[in-house]
């Protein structure tokens, strides 16, 4: 079965072919992930942890909404059909997996049958063996069958300048995963500036991730898919015209791209690990510090450390998306936000020349 979807005003479809019935729907589920504390004061500076930082849980979690609201209205229906290929594609899967290890159990057992001393007197055994053998082989074929039928192909119906603007998103994207480090910001607390000494006034979770291109299991596509790691929550992949959470758990969600708000910012941080290769360093600062910023005199062990010009990106949407991230290069988060900022407004416009 065939069908063909788009979202309106976009020049954006979808071609998908899918054979089956209606699966249960699994439940998604979430939880933080370790990592340590990190620190913040009020915009523009924020910093990291060191002897100074409290020990508390984040008040204000940076995650979205449950999945099952994010996805967009105009997306309803292809989300409903990519959910059927997935539970087809896992399907096929499972059963993918017990026919190889049928077929490996029964090839051992064919073998040493037929280099004993006793086959002789074992040819039914030999003969079971291999009709075993035989409907494992069979049953595999057939996972990989279904397999390739679970898949949706997925068409973008973008023009000449869509195209031109999607190439710049991903050659973008491909420079803001050679950035030295990546976190994903998790969470926020609150810290009292007098009681540490410190110049910040909000703790911020954030853990290191990796960025790499990842097609999803049933939505093949012609087209690189960039995505971003989710420490917390849900990864985003980024197609032209849309973006998918997928929370890795078989539950997702899927978002036109055009309800979706991307930004950067920049911030000044205060470092206590390693200086990425390319942060830019605007100055430095005291672990310990007076109010006027010079060093507190009272702490023997107190140090200098560096102010990092670091750039955050925030994924939001109306249907409640909100996701953030930090890079050590500035110029590539904002080059990169700018270019996805481009190509929303390309797809919008209807410029398909």
């Amino acid at each position: 079965m065939h069908g063909n979807i788009s979202i309106p005003g976009t020049g954006v479809s979808w071609r998908g072919r899918l054979d089956g019935s209606e699966r249960e729907t699994s439940q998604p589920s979430a939880s933080l992930a370790e990592a340590s504390p990190q620190y913040w004061s009020p915009p523009p500076v924020k910093q990291p942890p060191g002897s100074n930082a409290p020990d508390a849980t984040p008040v204000d979690h940076i995650a979205s909404a449950p999945i099952e609201v994010l996805t967009s209205e105009s997306l309803s229906t292809l989300r409903a059909m990519t959910k059927d290929a997935r539970d087809q594609h896992d399907e096929a899967v499972s059963a993918s997996d017990e026919a190889k290890s049928a077929i490996r159990k029964h090839k051992d057992r064919l073998g040493k049958l037929e280099r004993s001393i006793f086959r002789r007197w074992r040819s039914q055994a030999i003969e079971a063996t291999r009709e075993l053998l035989h409907e494992a082989t069979c049953d595999l074929t057939a996972a990989e069958s279904r397999l390739v039928a679970s898949m949706i192909e997925t068409e973008f119906n973008l023009g000449a300048k869509q195209l031109a603007a999607y190439g710049m998103v991903v050659r973008a994207y491909e420079d803001l995963s050679r950035c030295s480090v990546a976190w994903d910001i998790t969470g926020t607390a609150v810290v009292d500036r007098v009681a540490t000494r410190s110049i910040a006034s909000t703790a911020v979770v954030r853990k290191r991730i990796h960025l790499d291109f990842h097609p999803d299991p049933v939505l093949r596509t012609r087209f690189r898919i960039p995505r971003f790691q989710n420490a917390n929550g849900e990864d985003i992949l980024l197609f032209p015209g849309l973006l998918l959470a997928d929370n890795r758990q078989g539950n997702f969600a899927l978002i036109a791209l055009a309800d979706v708000i991307i930004k950067s910012e920049t911030t000044t941080f205060v470092e206590a690990e390693s200086v990425p290769a390319d942060a830019e360093v605007a100055g430095s600062t005291w672990l310990k510090t007076n109010k006027d910023g010079s060093p507190d005199r009272r702490f023997a062990k107190n140090r200098q450390l560096p102010l990092c010009s670091y750039a955050e990106l925030w994924f939001t949407s109306s249907t409640g998306l909100r996701e953030a991230f930090m890079f050590s290069s500035r110029q590539k988060t904002q080059a990169f936000a700018e270019a996805v900022r481009e190509l929303v407004r390309v797809i919008e416009s209807g410029d398909v020349d």
